[in-house]
């Protein structure tokens, strides 16, 4: 009785589990889902996009003789005077004035182009819009710094500013996406194997010896109906296999030897031998327990009956036809 309540691996069959997994496969897909809209709504909610737009001087010296190391000593120098200028709130007071706005709507920043004498001005904001509004306020007025620049530099404009159409910050979400819905899917998978694990059913024979007060006798495979053969699971129908019809002759053979045993020992309560087959709940296989089990004792006795005592529901009449 107190192994009833233990734990024991050798109760569990992986194919119920992996049937149970089956039943429930839309509560997997379900949790993989609801992690995807997990994280667009997260990334959605914290994410704010960030565009660029830019504008290419050409740093050049004033003198007559000029280098391309000179050039890009010049662009350098340049480099962090205009920087210091557009971080200045003189030149945020001239975008304000020119957008129009109370304050500056992004930032701006000036750098050499790797080891040339281009100097690149980049106007960052949450909309493209005002990004390019920004440079372009750039445009308009560094030639009002330009004597505070460097007097033996000279900026001329390579290329215009674009206005942007995607972030320079894009958000890449399907890696995370795909992480999500595999963790959701994988946390769904292993809750409902407890679940399966943790319920007390019996799947095995062992199990059926650990939890249950009686002994065993046999073990009847699964049988599946097949379309072909739309015919009761009957054993003298040849569209069952040799291995379910062999246990009901093994289940035949237990019941004799169980028989005459009690008639050994006098608990047989007369000539008469009735075997009763009932079961818990509905649908769990007495009805063809009960009939492939009469059909088994009728090939080896000559007079069995069968009778269906479930008044509510008789299905032997339908498993004869």
């Amino acid at each position: 009785m107190n192994k009833q309540n233990e734990m024991f691996w050798e109760n569990l069959e992986p194919r119920c589990i992996l049937l149970g997994l089956l039943r429930n496969i839309w509560l997997v897909v379900l949790s993989a889902l609801i992690g995807c809209m997990a994280v667009r709504v997260a990334a959605n909610t914290v994410y704010s996009p960030e565009y660029a737009s830019q504008i290419t001087f050409a740093v050049t010296s004033k003198s007559g003789i000029s280098s391309a190391y000179g050039n890009m000593t010049a662009a350098n120098e340049v480099s962090v005077i205009f920087s210091e200028i557009l971080e200045s709130d003189l030149m945020a007071k001239r975008i304000c004035q020119e957008l129009g706005t109370s304050s500056l709507p992004g930032t701006l920043s000036a750098q050499t182009l790797g080891e040339t004498n281009m100097l690149v001005v980049t106007a960052r904001s949450s909309s493209p819009r005002m990004a390019f509004l920004m440079v372009q306020a750039v445009k308009e007025h560094y030639t009002e710094f330009s004597s505070h620049i460097d007097k033996n530099a000279v900026l001329q404009i390579l290329s215009d500013a674009q206005v942007s159409t995607t972030p320079v910050n894009a958000l890449d979400t399907g890696r995370a996406t795909r992480l999500a819905a595999a963790l959701c899917a994988a946390a769904m998978t292993l809750i409902l194997v407890v679940l399966d694990i943790s319920r007390d059913t019996v799947q095995t024979p062992s199990a059926a010896r650990n939890k249950l007060d009686g002994p065993v006798l046999v073990s009847v495979p699964h049988e599946r109906r097949k379309r072909k053969h739309p015919v009761s699971l009957l054993i003298s129908s040849p569209a069952v296999s040799f291995f379910f019809g062999e246990a009901f002759f093994q289940l035949r053979s237990s019941v004799e030897a169980e028989l005459e045993r009690m008639e050994a020992a006098g608990k047989s309560g007369g000539r008469g031998r009735v075997i009763l087959v009932t079961s818990v709940a509905a649908g769990e296989g007495k009805s063809t327990i009960a009939a492939n089990l009469a059909l088994a004792l009728a090939k080896k006795h000559s007079s069995i009956m069968l009778i269906d005592a479930d008044l509510r529901n008789p299905t032997q009449a339908s498993l004869f036809g």
